[in-house]
């Protein structure tokens, strides 16, 4: 792994520090990418709904063909429900189809109003200019987070994704009795329960339960930290990378 060196902090703690840095960045990312998201949606939009948004003339002098009464208004309500349905996870699929009908419009002073955009076309941009174009990165962002929609719903559910259970579908299953215990060391391996219920000890997270279909990840942790899972339950789990998880009792069965 390549990381950052400095000479007077040793590696090993430079890795620990990587690790723990680019766990929390996969961990809270999306998270804080469609929070931002939702903000500048709803903060755009209520200056538009309160007829204080620096681009309203600019929305009227493109929107001048619409024949809605006071278009502006409906834009800036468009745009906080776009922004509510990004914070709230249940409706994100909404707010992507929202945004796709949204974002070509919003890309049109550049075509119908070149001289309110450009100081010289087309490279140097007036402030109109530049507050469009920033919406490039909005779009961008919201590809991220719908390439990751589907990933988000199972986190939401803690259910095994398509490639998780292909990777586990030639995989030796094993029964273990209520009262084991089995040690799982983080970031090297997939744990899946099939049926029963497992809880999950985590250092510094929260005790989680697993029950049928829902799985512990690779990269849920630090490399070097290791999971304890108590079985509740009689369980049926399956792994992958056998050596990585272990039952401390002799009541695992194939």
């Amino acid at each position: 792994m390549r990381i950052l060196a400095l000479p007077f902090i040793p590696s090993q703690t430079m890795l620990r520090v990587d690790d723990w840095l680019f766990q929390a960045m996969e961990q809270y990312g999306t998270f804080l990418l469609r929070a931002a998201l939702g903000v500048v949606f709803i903060w755009f939009g209520g200056l538009k709904v309160l007829g204080m948004s620096p681009a309203l003339e600019l929305v009227l002098k493109t929107t001048f063909w619409i024949p809605l009464p006071d278009f502006p208004t409906l834009l800036g309500c468009w745009e906080v429900l776009i922004g509510m349905c990004f914070i709230w996870r249940p409706a994100l699929r909404w707010a992507l189809v929202m945004l796709t009908f949204h974002m070509p419009g919003t890309m049109l002073p550049l075509v119908m109003l070149p001289q309110e955009c450009f100081l010289v076309f087309p490279y140097a941009l007036t402030m109109e200019g530049q507050y469009i174009i920033k919406n490039v990165v909005l779009i961008s962002a919201a590809l991220v987070i719908g390439g990751k929609l589907k990933l988000i719903e199972q986190e939401e559910e803690n259910l095994a994704p398509t490639h998780v259970l292909r990777l586990l579908a030639d995989s030796r299953r094993q029964t273990v009795a209520a009262g084991s215990t089995l040690l799982f060391r983080q970031g090297e391996g997939v744990f899946l329960v099939c049926e029963g219920l497992v809880e999950v000890r985590r250092p510094g997270r929260e005790p989680l339960q697993l029950t049928s279909g829902e799985y512990l990840p690779t990269g849920s942790g630090s490399r070097d930290s290791q999971v304890v899972i108590q079985v509740l339950r009689t369980t049926t789990y399956i792994q992958w990378e056998p050596g990585n998880v272990r039952a401390d009792e002799a009541s695992t069965a194939a």
